[in-house]
């Protein structure tokens, strides 16, 4: 994936250096002047990024990433070695008196204000609009991105910060993936300048600066490109991620920029003659476009693909570097040229705009083919149009004096993002709910501490109390596992409303049945489990509170992951000894309590979510509006086989007990049918529990039951 100077600079380097004297002093190729073909070239490569960003055309579009650092080791080397030779002693760049050829102010003013508006604009608006049309699995690294990103370091974010993979589906939830190679450029440009100069400077005590340039250039891709192999194939630094450094890392990468100045620095008598140049361009193009066309992406494939790319970029600038100005290309080959041109002028932010809303698109309309990242990329070269014309040119000129202005500005373009990042933070409160928020959020019941291995008996915290604590208070006692206490909220508002006082015994994965289950917790053995079971109804057997409710994941045991197991095999035991064996489990604890003289009531298993998919790929906006886009189907509770199987064994032990039965799935599924949203407010908060909204609302139907027994 990855830009890298999309839309940099034409290639020139400034009004006071703008005549090539001392290229031709130095034996190579011209240093200056407009090349449309480089800017064809890019828009070719940004086109194969964001087409397969798309997921159209280019399966292997993802090595435009690397025909961008070719371009940009070239333009950049150009500026570089222009400035370098001007300020050389004795060149006729010099005598109209050029500043200091170790002066970098001027570079760096200008990349700032050619790069920074942009995408501090970009990133600003992507922090602010993540919360609420990003996916759910990709909001929490939005932010520290695109800091990263604004501090010049997403490449070192992604790589040391999440642990993913570039190719691995889960970075794809990511808005600001794309930002890894910004980032890599910029830590180029700020080596790139310094290195080259010492390399100059060294060779020019031998009054050779340009074989020194050659032979530290060659060094260069020779000794990158060997890492980047070695750590890509060999498995030097442990499998993937050897696989991910080789990808982000700027070390690895060095490479592909080297590769342009190397033919900034090739000797003019090597430079092709006009007959050849048209070969070198179409040799080149195909090794470009093959890659593209044919490479699948992975971890791996990027170094050997890049290759090709690099070597096609290589030829294709070669074959349009001409070895004196006249020779450039003409007015009529420029015409032909002008579509791609234009997206070359586009392509920085174009690059920018178009995977932050391919992803925005993706999580608003999930496995809906490319129709929707269409949209999104043709929105995006709209954005890039303006951003264009409205920023990148308002900002990009920069005269040698501006080095106070553009350091506020720059300023100004880093702290956009921070500050975006605390305001998108500040605003995540005022999102409705969705599964990703609710899977975080926890019943009252286990907030307070009130789930646990301790009996009831035992429990004296006053926070498992509420209601009216009055000693003369009727009692009211809610025992079983989690899916007791998801009804938390709704008892403690029926015993408010009722005057009566409730305790909350629950321990989750422990289900209040006279049985060994192996349980949802795997750190928690059967045996405690039971013991907790058999200790707290001792504890009420010994003193009685006025209503006992019990609750259990019934259908889990049942049909579900954590099904009973036949004690002799260890295996799951076919589902009508299950049921069987379930039914008079629970019956032996209801007859028990009973006993007491309380009033014993069983809540029915309430219906559960079928097709509750990962909703990490669907934004908030989405569930909002179409939660049946993200896995939230409508279905039948009274058809549903898990519930239906348990109501049967939950029905007859309560008939045989002598308990109640309260089912409470009319209201969460009325008239049987079963949607994500009520009453703008999720129903469950994940696959086995209803959210706290749905508890709360069911309150009042509970006190009712408190106060009226169902016939």
């Amino acid at each position: 994936m990855g830009k890298s100077l999309a839309g940099e600079l034409a290639d020139t380097p400034g009004p006071a250096f703008s005549d090539s004297a001392a290229a031709t002093e130095l034996g190579i190729a011209p240093l200056d002047g407009y090349r449309p073909d480089i800017q064809a070239l890019r828009g070719l490569a940004v086109l194969a990024v964001v087409l397969y960003h798309a997921h159209v055309v280019f399966p292997g579009g993802f090595v435009g990433v690397d025909v961008f650092f070719v371009i940009s080791g070239f333009v950049i080397g150009r500026v570089l070695l222009k400035r370098f030779a001007a300020g050389s002693p004795g060149s006729a760049a010099n005598a109209s008196g050029n500043a200091s050829d170790n002066d970098f102010s001027w570079f760096y003013v200008r990349r700032a204000r050619r790069l920074l508006p942009a995408l501090g604009l970009m990133l600003a608006a992507v922090i602010l609009l993540a919360p609420l049309l990003a996916p759910l699995g990709g909001v929490q690294s939005t932010s520290p991105t695109g800091i990263a990103a604004a501090l010049f370091s997403a490449n070192a974010y992604l790589f040391w910060g999440t642990g993913v993979g570039y190719f691995d589906p889960v970075a794809e939830l990511n808005p600001l993936l794309h930002t890894w190679s910004l980032s890599v450029e910029e830590q180029f440009y700020l080596l790139l300048p310094v290195v080259l100069y010492l390399s100059w400077r060294l060779g020019k005590r031998r009054d050779r600066p340009i074989k020194s340039l050659r032979v530290f250039v060659v060094s260069l891709i020779a000794g990158s490109f060997a890492l980047c192999i070695l750590l890509s194939y060999s498995g030097a630094i442990s499998g993937e991620t050897g696989l991910r450094f080789a990808f982000f890392s700027p070390f690895t990468r060095a490479w592909e920029f080297a590769a342009g100045i190397l033919i900034v620095v090739l000797p003019v008598r090597l430079l092709a003659p006009a007959k050849l140049r048209r070969v070198a361009i179409g040799l080149g193009l195909g090794l470009i476009l093959v890659p593209m066309m044919l490479l699948l992406g992975s971890s791996q494939i990027h170094s050997t693909a890049g290759l090709f790319a690099v070597l096609g970029t290589m030829l294709v600038i070669y074959g349009g570097t001409a070895r004196i100005q006249s020779e450039a290309r003409s007015g009529k080959g420029t015409a032909a040229l002008a579509p791609a041109i234009w997206l070359g002028d586009l392509s920085y932010s174009w690059y920018l705009w178009h995977w932050p809303l391919i992803v925005f698109a993706a999580a608003f309309w999930p496995n809906s083919g490319s129709l929707p990242l269409l949209a999104a990329v043709g929105m995006a070269l709209l954005l890039a149009w303006l951003s264009y014309n409205l920023v990148e040119k308002r900002f990009r000129s920069a005269r040698p004096n501006s080095l106070k202005p553009t350091i506020i500005l720059a300023a100004c373009c880093i702290g956009a993002p921070i500050l975006a990042a605390v305001l998108a933070s500040a605003l995540q409160p005022i999102i409705p709910d969705t599964p990703e928020r609710l899977a975080q959020q926890r019943h009252v019941a286990e907030r307070v501490g009130c789930d646990n291995g301790t009996p009831i008996g035992e429990r004296t915290k006053p926070s498992c109390t509420w209601g009216n604590k009055a000693g003369s208070a009727p009692t009211i006692a809610l025992i079983g596992d989690s899916n007791a206490g998801q009804f938390s909220e709704a008892l403690i508002g029926a015993a408010e409303t009722s005057g009566m006082s409730l305790k909350i015994g629950i321990h989750s994965g422990c289900p209040a049945v006279d049985l060994l289950v192996v349980t949802a917790n795997e750190d928690k053995a059967a045996a405690e489990c039971l013991k907790f079971v058999n200790d707290t109804i001792g504890d009420l057997e010994a003193d009685p509170p006025d209503v006992i409710i019990l609750a259990s994941a019934t259908s889990g045991y049942l049909v579900g992951s954590y099904a009973l197991q036949n004690p002799s095999t260890g295996e799951s035991a076919p589902v009508a000894e299950r049921v069987h064996v379930w039914e008079l489990a629970q019956e032996r604890v209801l007859t028990r309590l009973a006993a007491t003289g309380s009033r014993v009531i069983l809540i029915a298993e309430v219906p559960k979510p079928v097709n509750w998919e990962n909703s990490a790929t669907c934004s908030q906006l989405a569930i909002i509006i179409h939660p049946e886009r993200c896995g939230f189907v409508d279905f039948d509770s009274r058809g549903e086989a898990p519930q239906r199987t348990a109501h049967g064994a939950e029905t007859a032990a309560v008939g045989n007990a002598g308990a109640e039965l309260w089912n409470f799935s009319d209201l969460i599924c009325p008239e049987g049918r079963c949607t994500a949203r009520s009453s703008g407010q999720m129903v469950w908060r994940d696959d086995n529990h209803i959210s706290i909204a749905t508890s709360t609302a069911l309150a009042k139907r509970t006190a009712e039951l408190l106060q009226h027994p169902p016939a």
